[in-house]
């Protein structure tokens, strides 16, 4: 409902992507949604029907005023909404099986993962004050999450198949453009968090690992549109500590530990300044749970040596066998879970984290 108006929103169009590991159900693109008006009472919105031609174009006239002046901001309102699902191509839907959970997730817990949950809010009535469904509305409640998903199929000896499923999720909270959304907030969300799950299936067995990626966790900010705006630690280190504490504690709570965090940004120059702050707060968070790795990738990659990665993780290899995997045997247990995962971050999470989460 925008301001006493209400809008059913319908994904018309879809194009099946891929299926999800252990479970086969489709996982679909969505390719275009539109907006329908509805009454409150939940007829679809029609006008009166006029006596006469006469009638129906003074009506059509005043329609047209009425379309300007007095809905004009809840119009442009639902073209941004439908802009954000139509122009982006990059939301997805599963209607058989819950889209925010990972393959571990899917086997441990029921209970939709409400960071990935990107038509939450437009569902907010189909739940209760406790944030539980309301009795006869889980046909209605399909999670659309954005990210993305592609999946190949590799041939191997004695006509054996391997299926490789990629899943990227983006999180809700504080999501935004590069340069005006940085850092984290209150609350411990961080821009730019992503959920990224490559599931390996052979021989009627499912092998998922998860890693994740965000911002540096502390306040900071880039103002300004020019060429890589210089980057401003925005608040203190007593203000930034609480925030810090609050995105560990969610992490692991979600994820287990150990937490692996791997910093990827620059030890000097324009970015040694997030690197000093992001130090400063783990060694006074000193917590058995969480390690963390700092890689300058600027400096020991430069000249497109990118086979120095590998040390990179060489010295991850413990935390890396510590974390394992996810793996669900073909009579559909799981039998080996994933504890804790690898967070990784250089000033975009873009770049440099993609390089090193694929070597993961």
């Amino acid at each position: 409902m925008l301001e006493n108006e209400c809008y059913l929103l319908l994904a018309t169009q879809c194009t099946a992507i891929a299926t999800y590991p252990c479970t086969n159900d489709v996982i679909s693109h969505i390719d275009r949604v539109v907006a329908v008006p509805v009454e409150k009472e939940g007829s679809p919105a029609k006008l009166d029907a006029p006596s006469s031609k006469l009638e129906k174009i003074k009506n059509s006239q005043k329609k047209v005023i009425q379309y300007v002046t007095g809905k004009g901001n809840t119009i442009r309102l639902i073209d941004e909404i439908l802009r954000l699902f139509n122009d982006s191509g990059d939301f997805y839907i599963c209607f058989n099986r819950d889209i925010t959970l990972n393959t571990q997730k899917n086997f441990s817990t029921k209970q939709t993962n409400k960071c990935f949950f990107w038509n939450r809010a437009m569902l907010a009535d189909l739940y209760d004050d406790n944030g539980f469904p309301l009795p006869g509305t889980d046909d209605w409640i399909v999670p659309i999450c954005q990210g993305f998903v592609v999946e190949k199929k590799v041939s191997l000896e004695a006509e054996t198949e391997l299926k490789i499923t990629l899943i990227s999720r983006r999180s809700v909270n504080r999501a935004g453009v590069r340069y005006l959304k940085r850092g984290v907030d209150e609350d411990g969300n961080v821009a730019n968090f992503v959920e990224t799950e490559v599931a390996l299936t052979v021989f009627g067995h499912c092998l998922s690992f998860v890693q994740i990626r965000g911002s540096v966790p502390v306040f900071w900010m880039q103002q300004g549109y020019r060429y890589r705006p210089p980057l401003v630690i925005s608040k203190t280190f007593a203000e930034s500590l609480p925030a810090f504490s609050n995105h560990i504690q969610k992490m692991t709570e979600c994820y287990g530990a150990p937490l692996t965090m791997v910093n990827l940004v620059e030890q000097s120059g324009r970015e040694a300044q997030l690197a000093v702050s992001f130090l400063q707060h783990i060694l006074h968070l000193n917590s058995v749970d969480v390690a963390y790795f700092t890689f300058d990738f600027h400096f020991r990659c430069r000249g497109l040596r990118f086979h120095k990665v590998a040390d990179l993780i060489s010295a991850l290899s413990e935390q890396i066998t510590m974390t394992g995997f996810c793996w669900v045997d073909k009579s559909g247990e799981m039998v080996r879970e994933q504890h804790g995962v690898i967070r990784t971050n250089c000033v975009d999470c873009l770049d440099r984290t993609n390089v090193v989460q694929v070597i993961c």
